[in-house]
């Protein structure tokens, strides 16, 4: 090492030699501990990689790679270091283990926010995990989750839950809760993006209480976050407010700086929507504080924009220009076009206010260049009306009208509204006073009930007269009156709809197999028939009365576990091999008649099959709505190999430490079309209908809501994925100990 000059002069002799000694003593001192501690840091990440990529099934090793990695980034190890040490190791590694540090490298970059590298890294992860036979384990269903969550931070919705459904199925087959909790989790939040807020909070749900089962913590704290924003878009700020300081409260136990970051802003945004702008800048510090301690960049920029946002609302123009300025220059260094674009919708305003519309014009172009290409409607439409009402567009022009009328299609709300009042504001501007009231009052109709009451006290600010002022109270009092009136019309008209789905129910689904039964019994009273075809009419005149009574007892299961919340169950031993024989012969007539034949796959296992504790009936209507809707829906395209045939199995699954026995799983296969993948979980849902339903016009989607509600009933669970030959598999799984 080079020796180092000292400069002595300008010192008292003695107090320079030992403040300058003392200090670089100091800083070399901390750069040996800064050393050994990414040293001890980089060795857990290789160790906590190199114990999943032994266990892919194991749960709690993929807990443990999360939190080294977590480690590593709040470290500060460079990002560009942890990726060139993975791909070192994954050159290095055998074939079996390359999965686990491509699984790594796009955690890794989710965690920085560099949501394209994520999707690479983990679909690869996902080629070696087929490859190599892991395809079936939880590691499968985590992977799956993740490049989920990196298709959400990217604004591609669409794709972002698909993979979410793959990775419920994917978790379910493997039998890990760990793995379906953080599915439900971003299916939900992905939900919430595409305003469907009842899918969102069934999957929400179901991640909180698996995460709870397992008093899996942290996992809880994100699900609360998750609740919270999804309570933020319905406008029940008090939930959402209640579900953040108690996500916050978990974080802060946990000591999870960057968990405590994201739930600052999410109560920032909270704070925002209440327009309480102190509580809401302290959120935002505490937030700022916290990024800075992770080096978590991506939120870093998501803060300056929520500051801009925040301080656009209340009159700062100047400082929302500051904070969206470096925004942008923030997400450009980072190459995140989508915070960028972000950045740039604030900014456009910021800078009509501040600079003049040239500076207005270019930062909504840059908007525009991006959201229309994104899952993210609300934002296209919203950017290409702001970049209308900037270029100087009359109400009447088609720019403005049609991005108008698609928000309105939407059913945007909050966002609705926003649009309405910043297109009057534009207007009352140019001094086309004309048309401000309408939109004021169409904005006071579709906003949330606290966003109302902010947006009539804009509207006060503005009217120019007492008349106008009591114009605007008059049209909040009406919004109010209004708001109470549709919430008694919803629940009258969800009575309608289960109205008419019953009236449905009984003219198709219960028409069918009377249909079939008068025939069998006109067999047998006109026609000179032997002993034998007249039992087997009659037995066939019985199956269909049997189907009948399984139509209406699920159609009064469905309703009492809809209204009370839960359903009764009758437990005992059960022989599912003994049963799965019983519904083959019950629906094989049923099958012929559908040119299909039902087989039962012998079982692997030389053990017998221990009994499951269940209610057999109900079990027994579950296993026949499965089977029934394969033979209705699983016939083989004609230009596909496959036989028309419906096969039944059952197996025992086993702990994979002790081998002991834990659950009986039974899979119901077709080689039919198939159900696309958007729809695999929507199925399960009362009265919802798969394509193909849809186009036979084939029953009311009653029979697999009750088989989920049975199924999780008992302790268990059901999924759907596809059938790898072609067509669809029904699978589902019970505790073999009553829970």
């Amino acid at each position: 090492m080079a020796a180092t000059k000292i400069q002595w002069s300008g010192f008292r002799r003695g107090q320079g030699n030992a403040s300058s000694w003392g200090k670089r003593r100091q800083e070399a001192s901390d750069t040996t501990l800064m050393r050994e501690q990414d040293a001890q840091v980089t060795a857990l990440v290789r160790l906590a990689v190199t114990r999943f990529a032994g266990a892919p099934e194991d749960e709690q090793r993929y807990l443990e790679l999360n939190f080294a990695l977590d480690r590593a980034v709040e470290r500060s190890l460079r990002y560009q270091d942890l990726v060139e040490l993975f791909d070192e190791a994954a050159a290095a590694a055998p074939a079996a283990d390359i999965w686990a540090w491509r699984l790594a490298a796009g955690l890794t970059a989710n965690l920085r926010g560099d949501s394209p590298a994520a999707v690479r890294s983990l679909e690869q992860a996902w080629s070696v995990l087929q490859v190599v036979g892991h395809g079936s384990t939880a590691a499968a269903s985590f992977l799956y989750s993740e490049i989920s969550r990196a298709h959400y931070h990217d604004g591609h919705y669409q794709p972002g839950i698909a993979a979410a459904t793959r990775g419920l199925q994917l978790a379910r087959a493997a039998n890990s809760p760990l793995a379906e909790a953080y599915a439900h989790l971003y299916s939900g939040i992905i939900s919430i993006r595409q305003r469907d807020l009842a899918y969102a909070s069934r999957h929400l749900v179901a991640g909180r209480v698996l995460f709870e089962r397992m008093n899996q913590r942290q996992g809880r704290a994100r699900v609360l976050d998750g609740l919270a924003y999804l309570e933020l878009e319905r406008g029940n700020y008090d939930a959402a407010r209640a579900y953040l300081l108690e996500s916050l409260g978990v974080k802060e136990l946990l000591r999870d700086l960057r968990g405590q970051a994201l739930t600052s802003l999410n109560l920032a945004r909270l704070y925002t929507a209440l327009a309480d702008y102190p509580e809401a800048l302290r959120c935002l510090a505490r937030a700022r504080d916290l990024t800075v301690r992770v080096g978590d960049e991506r939120n870093a920029t998501l803060i300056r924009i929520q500051l801009g946002e925040l301080h656009l609302r209340h009159g700062r123009a100047v400082e929302a220009r500051e904070e969206l300025l470096v925004a942008r220059a923030m997400a450009r260094q980072r190459d995140d076009q989508r915070l960028e674009a972000f950045a740039c919708f604030t900014l456009a305003e910021a800078e009509r206010q501040c600079a003049g519309p040239e500076g207005a014009r270019e930062a909504i172009a840059c908007a525009c260049e991006y959201f229309p290409g994104s899952d993210d409607a609300v934002m296209r439409e919203r950017s290409l009306l702001r970049r209308a009402l900037l270029e100087g567009e009359l109400l009447t022009a088609s720019a403005v009208r049609d991005p108008l009328e698609r928000l309105r299609e939407l059913e945007a709300g909050g966002a609705l509204a926003e649009a309405l009042f910043e297109t009057a504001s534009f207007l009352r501007e140019r001094g086309e006073t004309l048309s401000i009231p309408s939109l004021h009052a169409e904005a006071l109709d579709v906003a949330e009930p606290v966003q109302a009451e902010q947006l009539a006290a804009l509207m006060r600010t503005q009217a120019a007269s007492v008349e106008g002022r009591a114009w605007v109270d008059a049209m909040l009092t009406v919004k109010r009156q209004k708001d109470r009136l549709e919430e008694a019309y919803g629940e009258l008209r969800l009575a309608a709809q289960l109205r008419d789905a019953l009236t449905q129910m009984i003219v198709h689904d219960l028409k069918n197999p009377l249909a079939a039964i008068t025939p069998w019994l006109h067999m047998v009273r006109d026609a000179d028939l032997t002993p034998q075809e007249t039992g087997d009419y009659l037995q066939t005149a019985i199956d269909e009365c049997d189907y009948l009574l399984r139509l209406i007892e699920d159609l009064n299961d469905v309703g009492k576990q809809q209204h009370a919340g839960m359903i009764e169950l009758a437990h005992e031993p059960v022989s599912l091999p003994e049963m799965l024989a019983e519904v083959q012969r019950r629906l094989q007539t049923r099958a012929q008649e559908n040119g299909m034949t039902i087989l039962i796959d012998e079982p692997l296992e030389e053990e017998p099959m221990p009994p499951v504790p269940a209610d057999r009936n109900k079990l027994r209507r579950v296993l026949e709505n499965l089977v029934a809707n394969a033979i209705k829906y699983g016939r083989p395209p004609e230009e596909s190999p496959a036989q028309p045939e419906v096969r039944l199995a059952v197996t025992v699954e086993t702990r994979a430490d002790t081998g002991e026995p834990v659950s009986a799983r039974v899979e119901v296969r077709d080689f039919g079309p198939g159900i696309p993948g958007a729809e695999a979980e929507r199925v399960f849902e009362a009265y919802y209908q798969a394509e193909a339903g849809r186009k036979r016009k084939a029953g009311v989607g009653l029979g697999l809501a009750f088989s989920r509600m049975v199924i999780e009933a008992h302790g268990g669970a059901i999924w759907t994925a596809p059938n790898p030959a072609g067509g669809t598999i029904f699978a589902f799984r019970l505790p073999l100990v009553s829970e």
